[in-house]
């Protein structure tokens, strides 16, 4: 009697390549677009954060913000570093605030909202930076 057992392990190599394609590819932009701002969620801190992320880049944050209204708006930030303490900084950036926004939809990273700022204090842009 003679069994191929590589005929099952393609198979189930295969659905879990597929399996995991379908997981990550359908949420790496998704889940920052669901929610609107809500400053008394956002200041509560944790993972409702990252729902709000698409509508505080579209309504709320934009560049040309002055620092001290994103502390309004945002509150303290979570972490801050300066530009030369930052391995890629942006063009210009002086300061860089992180928001901790929790695990990603994968549950495999944390997840941080950073503003940038160029040294007069106006937001020169906004990302998401999972690590």
């Amino acid at each position: 009697m003679n069994i191929d057992l590589k005929t099952p392990f393609l198979f189930l190599g295969l659905c879990g390549l597929l399996l995991g394609a379908g997981c990550s590819g359908g949420t790496s932009a998704a889940p920052f677009n669901k929610a609107s701002f809500d400053k008394k969620l956002w200041n509560a801190g944790g993972e409702q954060r990252q729902f709000m992320i698409l509508d505080i880049q579209t309504q709320h944050l934009h560049p040309g913000m002055d620092q001290s209204d994103v502390l309004t708006l945002l509150g303290k930030p979570d972490h801050e570093a300066l530009a030369n303490e930052v391995t890629r900084p942006a063009a210009n950036a002086d300061i860089y605030f992180y928001y901790d926004i929790g695990l990603t939809p994968e549950a495999f990273d944390t997840a941080q909202f950073v503003v940038v700022f160029d040294g007069t204090g106006t937001v020169i842009e906004t990302s998401v930076f999972e690590n």
